[in-house]
């Protein structure tokens, strides 16, 4: 019975809906700002797209030359961003998390197409301020929004 009420349980986090209530309180609790998260979203956004459309193939990038490739792209997205005086001092936390996430949903897929357009949309669907979000969204997004944070103000 209680394997079955875990799994009902999980089921629920991953795909009931929030109300809009729920997450404007949510957003409340963690001093999410509007335009933070417009910020965030663009700068993620930017991050996952560019390194999806200058991948050039399994011919050219292997294992650590994945790695070079990302520190390429988080260098060219952070150094553009600095060019609006938007200063993003990328912590050691996020470089690592951001690579495993694109490591594990797009650099080991073999079809980069599709996996790149999800990875895409699904924080494009996270940092999106209003929608339907489930509480897995949620927690998702309030990590990263916090991290970014300390990114955007760490001197």
């Amino acid at each position: 019975m209680s394997r079955l009420l875990n799994t009902y349980n999980f089921l629920t986090y991953m795909s009931m809906p929030l109300s809009e209530e729920e997450i404007f309180l949510l957003y409340k609790a963690n001093n999410v700002v509007y335009e933070r998260v417009q910020l965030y979203g663009d700068f993620l956004e930017t991050l996952f797209t560019l390194a999806v459309k200058t991948y050039l193939g399994e011919d050219y990038i292997v294992d650590n030359q994945e790695k070079n490739h990302f520190d390429w792209c988080l260098t060219k997205v952070v150094n553009d961003f600095g060019k609006e005086n938007i200063h993003f001092k990328m912590s050691k936390e996020f470089k690592e998390l951001s690579f495993d996430y694109v490591k594990d949903i797009f650099y080991d897929e073999e079809d980069k197409e599709l996996y790149g357009d999800k990875m895409i949309k699904f924080w494009t669907h996270i940092f999106k301020y209003d929608g339907v979000k489930t509480k897995s969204d949620l927690d998702a997004f309030i990590e990263m929004y916090k991290i970014l944070e300390i990114c955007l103000f760490s001197k």
